[in-house]
């Protein structure tokens, strides 16, 4: 890798272990405290995303952080430069004098943070004989949560992109306190420490990390079995749009979601949906009695949830992901569409190199989106080896499958 990508990452890895850090550290009630920015955003979240933004601020300040949870009216906090004077514009989107730069961060601060949000107020609630519980900090609470509740979710999640091609993708399972990096060298995670000063590097994880290792062998339709955001309307609906009747009869009639509700500790959203798909992941599915599952689906979330995916598909070489869409595309809760029009509006575009196909991230369109975080689009990624359910996908009509990444092809033996 180049030296500056080694050095965004640990710039990156260091703003979401010290973010984490503090957060583990902050009292509950300051924690579930309100924030200004998303209607649905709680201190906690603002916080983290706060500490990840001064941190890759001070490492390029002409970086482009694409991130939810600050929203309208939030300007950048770097020392010694004077308030942007679009600061209070409700349609400013962190602009910077002079530009911005190749490098692009997509940060999604606390993803499942309805889950934890969830346990941190169990935690204020009264104990026998009206006594307060002992927890006073949200890293009290995290350290009486068992591990198997607590696997994979929520999530600290940074990837970088530099001229419109993904570098990286980190995320920092906060219940588990393991930390997953994808890169071009590797796959690995390492487990971290909060009571110490430790800040792991790529260096460090490549020599010392465990590889993330995706299902070599996911054949047939018992793969079928799959994980999406969002059981409500549109979403529902946008769901039936895109998995039209004649791949739906593929699936048994068996719906094949699994509870995407915040308040299931195994019903991971965002980021970290990708390790389903991971060795681990499929432990994870047989110790909850539940199917492995065959693919992951975006239906129709923001970019900052689903573009890791996009990294870990590309540095994997064991992934294929598709973009989806439809005639007649449906719009979010926001208003934004779920599924845009692959030829004229996605911001994705398909590269070959070395016989691999690798996505990019089109800067041209995605920049003069006033809020880009909101930029939604409808990914699957599936592991190469599903050759049933990629088949069964490109028989779908009226959804569009492109695909987008994708691993030189094996042979067969």
């Amino acid at each position: 890798m180049l030296g500056v990508d080694v050095a965004t990452i640990n710039a990156s890895l260091e703003a979401m272990v010290v973010s984490w850090r503090e957060l583990l550290g902050t009292e509950i009630p300051l924690a579930l405290g309100e924030a200004a920015g998303k209607r649905d955003s709680r201190r906690f979240d603002v916080m983290v995303e706060d500490t990840i933004r001064e941190y890759l601020e001070g490492f390029d300040d002409h970086a482009r952080i694409i991130a939810e949870e600050r929203g309208r009216g939030h300007a950048p906090r770097v020392a010694g430069q004077p308030e942007c004077p679009w600061a209070k514009d409700p349609a400013c989107l962190h602009v910077r004098r002079g530009g911005y730069g190749d490098l692009m961060f997509f940060a999604d601060p606390v993803d499942g943070s309805s889950a934890l949000e969830k346990r941190l107020a169990e935690a204020l609630e009264p104990g026998s004989g009206s006594q307060p519980r002992t927890p006073h900090t949200v890293g009290d609470v995290l350290a009486e949560g068992s591990p198997k509740l607590w696997a994979f979710y929520p999530m600290i999640s940074v990837t970088g992109v530099r001229a419109g091609r993904p570098t990286f993708s980190a995320m920092l399972d906060i219940g588990t306190r393991r930390l997953y990096l994808a890169c071009e060298d590797f796959c690995k995670s390492v487990g971290l420490s909060p009571d110490d000063d430790y800040i792991p590097t790529k260096q460090s994880i490549e020599s010392g990390g465990a590889d993330v290792r995706f299902d070599p062998e996911c054949r047939g339709t018992g793969y079928f079995t799959f994980h999406t955001d969002k059981d409500d309307a549109p979403y529902r609906s946008h769901l039936r749009e895109i998995l039209q009747v004649d791949f739906r009869s593929l699936l048994a009639g068996d719906p094949n979601v699994l509870n995407p509700g915040g308040g299931d500790e195994g019903a991971m959203a965002g980021p970290g949906r990708i390790l389903h798909l991971t060795e681990e992941g499929r432990r994870f599915a047989r110790l909850r009695g539940d199917k492995p599952l065959g693919f992951i689906l975006s239906n129709g979330e923001k970019i900052t949830e689903f573009l890791p995916w996009l990294a870990w598909a590309q540095f994997s070489k064991e992934l294929v992901a598709y973009e989806l869409s439809v005639q007649r595309p449906m719009t979010g809760d926001d208003g934004v569409l779920m599924a845009p029009p692959i030829d004229y509006y996605s911001v994705f575009e398909e590269e070959d190199k070395d016989g691999n196909t690798t996505v990019r991230v089109n800067e041209d369109k995605l920049a003069p989106l006033v809020r880009a975080e909101r930029y939604r689009a409808t990914v699957i990624v599936v592991p190469e080896s599903n050759t049933a359910f990629r088949k069964a996908l490109h028989a779908t009509r009226p959804a569009e499958a492109r695909r987008i990444v994708s691993p030189k092809l094996r042979p067969r033996g």
